[in-house]
């Protein structure tokens, strides 16, 4: 139960702009068991994996 790991993989699924880590993160901020600080780093880090993907759904649409 390290949290401070536990929030440092958050952030990088969050970092990483794939959409597959959105299932990670949507269990993590859900998980009302979970430590506060865990649910608040999930959800931050579905707000910068939501940016990454927009931003490159707009990157690819401009090239097209």
């Amino acid at each position: 139960d390290d949290i401070a790991l536990q929030v440092t993989v958050l952030q990088a699924l969050g970092s990483l702009g794939d959409e597959r880590a959105m299932e990670v993160l949507s269990a993590a901020a859900e998980n009302q068991e979970a430590d506060p600080y865990i649910r608040e780093s999930a959800a931050s880090s579905i707000s910068r994996l939501e940016q990454l993907l927009n931003f490159g759904s707009s990157r690819k649409a401009s090239r097209e």
